[in-house]
């Protein structure tokens, strides 16, 4: 063995003693080079894969294959403006807590892992988007966490699929209450009218296939609105994609 090898084995061993890793969704140890989540976690995440509904990313039921739409997002605006959406995988197990540490304990490294577990979905699908946008959030959201993990997921995502990043392309200008107790009709009206297209943006964005990241899909209602604003500028196309996609 070389002595820079050698060097290098110790320097990170080393930084394992000063500079602990910890798994970015149950917390325990790991080296400090490698994947964000353990690698039990990793193996808790069980992806959608090809039984999928093209227009909300849900699982579906073993060889029914690819569905344009399911009873899980029957209840979705019906001004849907994806062509198709992608999700890892449910938002339960490890997935959730990932994006929950993500979120909420600035774990940036796990922007990083599902960024890469996103590009790989998308790819598995041929999709190449031109253009990756994140889903802004409120500047009082933004404000309390100091980071916006759509942002840091979007960019990642981005730069593992060779897609130009354009993180201002939206702007929240409408705070939004949690959608989850509320009826379709006051979801609509909640986000309505929650983003503004900066003008700066639409010519970046016209005629380009345009993907919309978010962390977590729930109602469908403030990524629908999203994408109707991102419309506006005039895209070939929009696609969306979330780390996770929870069970209506």
């Amino acid at each position: 063995m070389s002595e820079g090898i050698q060097l290098k084995k110790f320097a990170l061993a080393a930084l394992d003693v000063v500079l602990p890793s910890f798994c970015g969704a149950c917390d325990v140890r790991i080296p400090a080079r490698g994947p964000a989540l353990c690698d039990t976690c990793l193996a808790g995440i069980d992806p959608v894969g090809d039984n999928v509904c093209l227009r909300c990313g849900a699982r579906q039921g073993p060889y029914v294959g690819k569905l344009e739409q399911c009873a899980q997002c029957q209840d979705f605006p019906l001004d849907w403006p994806f062509k198709e959406v992608f999700a890892i995988a449910e938002h339960d197990g490890p997935l959730r807590e990932a994006v929950l540490h993500l979120k909420f304990a600035g774990r940036h490294a796990n922007a990083a892992l599902l960024g890469e577990m996103l590009a790989d979905l998308l790819r598995r699908r041929e999709c190449q988007p031109e253009i990756v946008v994140a889903v802004p959030l409120s500047k009082q959201r933004l404000h309390e966490r100091g980071y916006d993990q759509a942002k840091l997921l979007g960019a990642a995502l981005a730069k593992s699929v060779g897609a130009d990043f354009v993180p201002n392309a939206l702007k929240r200008v409408k705070a939004t209450k949690a959608q989850a107790m509320l009826s379709s009709a006051e979801r609509r009206a909640n986000t309505k009218g929650a983003f503004q297209l900066n003008p700066k943006a639409i010519d970046r964005l016209r005629e380009r296939s345009l993907l919309l990241v978010d962390d977590v899909l729930t109602t469908g209602s403030t990524l629908a609105e999203a994408g109707r604003t991102l419309r506006k500028a005039e895209p070939e196309a929009i696609f969306a994609a979330l780390a996770a996609r929870s069970k209506l």
